[in-house]
């Protein structure tokens, strides 16, 4: 029997614009203030905009932020491990608020799409560090990261301009769905690595066929990061995901969350992952 997992918190978001809206996109962008993203932003636009971040339509607001660093909890209540922020000098943030929106720029100066500003507000790094990883230690390098960025955060809604074919990208999820369809699957299972990488397998594939997905920029916070990565496969199918942490790192986190809102089933191996743990690891 074929079976998918449905998307975490129950509809795959899409945030890419139609083509034929994407020009206006533009024009409206070149008046509006702009924001350069650093590379986690980008990978977290990226993951928002396919749907590989399914509930999240943006990033986060103030109540998000707050519920998600105390609670492992959207506010709304739905699991969701990480903070997605975008950071901005305290003038950009008065000037985003001001015009209600702003454009969103990678590091080559590419427009990339733009958010509808809902939120700002200023955050303590050393807070959201010790409640992330239990220290405000700048050697630790999700410490030093946070330490490192603007304290002012802006949240909404974001609009992305569609990928070129020739940039070269990453399976979306509805892209997998649509494949595990049409093979007839008789579903997916999803491999994540403590780097960040994933690929989803066909389940009853003669062929074994992988599918590569969108990386997950990590924060150092294993617990956290497997989670969200977990997620991230869900919002791609998999029912199965196995994660290449230890138990104790999934621990800290499933302590606090009900297993069966989750909808799929985490798999901890612990080991580097590799097609043949894959197939041999055993259910847990």
């Amino acid at each position: 029997m074929f079976r998918l997992s449905e998307p975490h918190g129950g509809a795959l978001v899409d945030r890419f614009v139609a083509e034929d809206e994407a020009p206006e996109l533009e024009r409206r962008a070149a008046r509006l203030p702009q924001i350069t993203l650093d590379d986690r932003e980008l990978s977290d636009l990226e993951l928002i905009a396919t749907g590989a971040a399914s509930p999240l339509t943006g990033f986060l607001g103030v109540r998000d932020y707050q519920s998600v660093l105390c609670r492992l909890r959207l506010a709304n209540g739905t699991p969701w491990p990480v903070p997605f922020t975008l950071a901005v000098t305290l003038p950009q943030l008065a000037s985003a608020l001001r015009e209600g929106a702003a454009a969103l720029r990678d590091g080559r100066g590419r427009l990339r799409g733009t958010i509808s500003v809902t939120d700002a507000f200023v955050r303590s790094a050393r807070e959201e560090a010790a409640a992330m990883y239990g220290t405000d230690d700048p050697a630790h390098p999700g410490v030093r990261y946070l330490l490192s960025r603007p304290t002012g955060l802006i949240g909404g809604s974001v609009m992305v301009l569609p990928v070129s074919e020739t940039d070269g990208r990453a399976a979306s999820p509805r892209e997998i769905r649509a494949n595990a369809r049409r093979r007839r699957w008789l579903g997916l299972t999803g491999l994540a690595t403590s780097e960040g990488l994933g690929c989803i397998e066909g389940t009853g594939d003669s062929e074994g066929a992988l599918l590569g997905t969108h990386s997950v920029a990590v924060r150092h916070a294993p617990g956290r990061d497997a989670l969200l990565h977990a997620i991230v496969l869900k919002n791609h199918g998999a029912r199965e995901v196995f994660l290449e942490y230890e138990h104790g790192d999934w621990l800290g986190v499933a302590s606090r969350l009900d297993g069966e809102e989750l909808g799929m089933t985490p798999l901890l191996i612990g080991t580097r992952v590799t097609r043949t743990s894959v197939r041999s690891a055993p259910a847990v």
